[in-house]
């Protein structure tokens, strides 16, 4: 606050210039910095410049800075709006998907294998709002910028066109069943139970976990 104080050049009052000051007198318009006990600073304004039962448009200019404005009512204090601001348009709510995506497992050109989660359109609002992704509670994954950038270990890729989400697992001998929690802005998390088949076989599914399940 005090760099912008010692910034402060000039004032208008109704659109008259307000004199800036080292020294004050009642009787004639001007403003100085002035020092508060415990130093803080502010701006103090004669009497002359807030006349009784009048209102007056205060507009102050500092160096480097967005003109500051304000109006004094009559009563002495400052005119604030009454009315709160239109919020502007609800955000719509968005649903936390209530169809398992399908899954498939693929390869990209840097020649590493990902699974492709593939949401139904009605959920591309929730998809296009993912912002994290963890498996079993502790492994997060980062977001690439590509699907050829999903390589060996917590990566993945958001399509929000598609609808998609393509991630990497561990590669173990036997099936593995991991859970999967995405959560969305502006609404609640899901969890999912993916399979991932091992060497030795197994099916690779995906569902939906509830809480009873």
């Amino acid at each position: 606050m005090s760099a912008y104080l010692n910034a402060v050049t000039s004032a208008t009052l109704n659109g008259d210039l307000c004199e800036k000051t080292s020294f004050l007198d009642d009787d004639v318009k001007g403003f100085k910095i002035g020092i508060g006990s415990q130093g803080a600073a502010y701006l103090d304004f004669s009497v002359a410049c807030f006349p009784s039962g009048e209102e007056v448009a205060v507009t102050v200019s500092a160096t480097g800075y967005e003109d500051l404005t304000f109006t004094v009512g009559s009563d002495g204090n400052l005119v604030t709006d009454s009315t709160d601001p239109d919020p502007g348009p609800e955000e719509p709510s968005i649903s936390v998907p209530t169809t398992a995506p399908s899954i498939e497992k693929k390869t990209n050109s840097s020649g590493n294998t990902y699974y492709e989660l593939k949401f139904d359109e009605a959920d591309q609002a929730w998809v296009s709002k993912i912002s994290r992704i963890v498996r079993n509670s502790t492994a997060e994954y980062s977001f690439e910028d590509s699907l050829d950038d999903i390589g060996i270990g917590n990566t993945c890729y958001l399509d929000k066109e598609e609808n998609v989400v393509a991630m990497a697992f561990p590669s173990d001998l036997s099936a593995a069943t991991y859970t999967i929690v995405i959560s969305s802005d502006q609404s609640a998390d899901l969890t999912l139970e993916v399979t991932i088949p091992g060497l030795f076989g197994g099916a690779l599914s995906v569902t939906i976990k509830t809480a009873d399940s």
